[in-house]
């Protein structure tokens, strides 16, 4: 993933479609190795161009889920990606927890299934 792409995403100057075929063959290894027991999972992130998330871009990626326009894999690899992001900035302490209890499904129990992606989604509406 490349972090100007996410940005651009982020900040709707790119659509979603054209992110996700950015991320595919990425994504798709990613789910590969996340069936095999022991694998080691490569991430491929650019992360030359800093990526700012706040509140509204999680909610985004929270909300894309759960219509459907991301898969839980793809929110999962994207998230994983930001745990290891140097060049990155977060609004807050709770943008932070969700990227990480989003991230890396083997050790955070599975994908988040609708009923919990929308109880994070609800936390920032309290």
């Amino acid at each position: 993933m490349i972090s100007k792409e996410l940005n651009d995403y982020l900040n709707e100057r790119i659509t979603i479609d054209i992110f996700k075929n950015g991320i595919r063959g990425e994504v798709s290894d990613y789910e590969s190795l996340l069936k095999k027991k022991g694998a080691t999972i490569n991430l491929y992130y650019d992360d030359l161009e800093k990526v700012y998330l706040e509140n509204s871009t999680v909610v985004k990626l929270l909300e894309e889920t759960i219509s459907g326009n991301l898969t839980n894999i793809e929110l999962a690899y994207i998230c994983d990606c930001l745990t290891l992001a140097e060049n990155i900035e977060f609004q807050n302490e709770q943008v932070q927890d969700i990227i990480f209890k989003v991230a890396d499904p083997e050790i955070n129990g599975g994908f988040k299934t609708e009923k919990e992606l929308k109880s994070l989604l609800a936390n920032f509406y309290a």
